[in-house]
C-alpha cells in the first residue's frame, strides 16, 4: 500500500471503522558500513521508498488489537496484562513497543492498529526496524498531544524526539525481541532524506547528509532467495565476538575504548593479542569503518568506480573475516560481478541471507535482470528478485 486513502480502507474493511492516525516508515539498505553500528562505528545507510504502513484508532476499553497483512493474522492483549492470544515473534514488536511508550510515560490505551506495506520481510532491508517505527509514530500521534513535552521530548523537534524514537526501537529489538542490534537501522528509518545517504557516527548517534546521486548509474537490489533472521544465535555471537575482542585489547591498551579506537595502521599492534577467530572480526570491524570514509570521499567526487571498489572489498571482508555469507550467495555475487556495468556488489543487512546491492551502469541495468532471469536458482523469486532502489525520505505521520 502506497497511499493514505488505500490504508484507511484496508483498516476500515478489518475493523469496520475509520482510522484516527496514519504512519509509514521506510526500509533501509546500508551502502557500506556493516556490522560496524554496535561497535561504536560509521555506517552510510539510504532510506528507501518500499515501507511499513500503520492505521490506528483508539477503542473503549484496554485491549491492543493488530493484525498484520504479512502475517495475515491478528495478535490480541491486555496493555495492562497478559496477552490473550500469546504473541508470536512479529507480536514481539507490537508488545515492545506499548511496553517502552508506557514506560516512558505515554498513556497507550485500547487500540486497532493495522499494519501492511509493500517492504519485504527478511531481506537484510530493516523490515523490524521500519515496523517498530510506524508502530511507534503512529502510536504517539494518537496518544500524545503535539503539545505535550515529555520524556520523549527532550530537546528541540524533530531531532530529540527522533533520537529518542531511534533509542527506543533499538530498546524493542534488543531487550523484547532478542536482538542485539545497533542503532543504525531505526536511526535511517526515521532521518532519511531524498537522495542522501546518512553519514551515521554510532558512538555519538550524530549523522550527516550525504548527497547520493551518481549520474549514470543505478542501485539495484537483488534477493538472495535466502531469509535472514537476526535473533538467531549466529548474529549475536558476532556481537559477542566483537565485545570480547574489544575487551583483550583494553587490557593491554586501556585507551580504547571500543574497537571504533583502532585503525588500519594501529590494528596491527593489537592483533596478536587476540586468537584467530577476534582477530579476523576486528580486521572487518576497524577496515569497514575506513571504507565507510573511502566510500563518503567516493560519493563526493561523483567516483563510481572507486566506490564500487570499496563495495567489493566490504564483501570480501563480510566473507573472509566476518564468515557472514553462504556458499549460495558468493556464488550469485561472481555472478552479478561478472555481468558488465556492474561496478560493484555486496552483502547487506546482517548477513547469513537477505540482500546484494550492485551499482550498475544505467545502460546495463537490462543485461542485470536477463543474466538473473537465466540463473536456474532464481526461478521461485518474484522476476528475478531484482528492484531498482532510490533514497526516500524517513517516516511521517497523519492525523485524519
Amino acid at each position: 500500500m502506497t497511499d493514505l486513502d488505500s490504508v484507511g480502507t484496508c483498516f476500515t474493511g478489518r475493523f469496520g471503522s475509520q482510522p484516527t492516525v496514519v504512519a509509514r516508515a521506510p526500509g533501509r539498505v546500508n551502502l557500506i558500513g556493516e556490522h560496524t553500528d554496535y561497535t561504536g562505528g560509521l555506517v552510510l545507510p539510504f532510506a528507501i521508498e518500499p515501507c511499513v504502513w500503520v492505521a490506528a484508532a483508539g477503542t473503549a476499553g484496554n485491549t491492543m488489537t493488530a493484525y498484520s497483512e504479512a502475517m495475515d493474522h491478528p495478535i490480541e492483549f491486555s496493555i495492562d496484562g497478559s496477552p490473550t492470544t500469546k504473541p508470536d515473534r512479529w507480536g514481539k514488536y507490537v508488545d515492545g513497543v506499548v511496553a517502552e511508550l508506557r514506560a516512558a510515560g505515554i498513556r497507550v490505551s485500547g487500540t486497532s492498529l493495522w499494519i501492511g506495506g509493500d517492504l519485504p520481510i527478511g531481506r537484510g532491508l530493516a523490515s523490524s526496524a521500519a515496523l517498530c517505527v510506524a508502530i511507534t509514530q503512529a502510536l504517539l500521534r494518537l496518544y500524545r498531544p503535539s503539545d505535550d513535552r515529555d520524556q520523549l521530548e527532550t530537546g528541540p523537534a524533530p531531532l530529540a524526539t527522533h533520537l529518542a524514537v531511534a533509542r527506543l526501537v533499538q530498546r524493542v529489538e534488543r531487550d523484547h525481541v532478542g536482538t542485539p542490534c545497533g542503532i543504525m537501522d531505526p536511526y535511517v528509518c526515521l532521518f532519511g532524506k531524498r537522495d542522501h545517504a546518512l553519514l551515521l557516527d554510532c558512538r555519538t548517534d550524530t549523522h550527516e547528509y550525504v548527497p547520493l546521486t551518481l549520474p549514470g548509474f543505478r542501485w539495484m537490489l537483488i534477493e538472495t532467495g535466502i531469509v535472514h533472521q537476526l535473533a538467531s544465535g549466529a548474529y549475536a555471537q558476532r556481537v559477542t565476538e566483537c565485545n570480547a575482542a574489544a575487551e583483550a585489547i583494553a587490557k593491554v591498551a586501556p585507551g580504547v575504548r571500543s574497537l571504533r579506537d583502532l585503525t588500519p595502521q594501529t590494528l596491527e599492534e593489537y592483533v596478536p593479542h587476540l586468537d584467530t577467530v577476534l582477530a579476523r572480526r576486528v580486521r572487518h570491524v576497524v577496515t569497514e569503518n575506513d571504507r565507510v570514509r573511502q566510500s563518503v570521499a567516493a560519493l563526493r567526487d561523483s567516483d563510481a568506480d572507486r566506490l564500487g571498489a570499496c563495495l567489493l572489498q566490504g564483501h570480501r571482508s563480510l566473507c573472509d573475516q566476518f564468515e557472514v555469507s553462504t556458499p549460495q550467495i558468493e556464488e550469485l555475487v561472481h555472478v552479478v560481478s561478472r555481468v558488465s556495468g556492474v561496478v560493484g556488489a555486496r552483502l547487506v543487512g546482517g548477513g547469513f541471507g537477505g540482500s546484494l546491492l550492485a551499482l550498475v551502469r544505467q545502460q546495463n541495468a537490462a543485461d542485470l535482470r536477463t543474466t538473473l532471469d537465466k540463473l536456474p536458482s532464481r526461478t521461485h523469486l518474484h522476476e528475478g528478485g531484482l528492484l531498482e532502489v532510490y533514497p526516500a525520505d524517513g517516516a511521517a505521520s497523519w492525523a485524519l
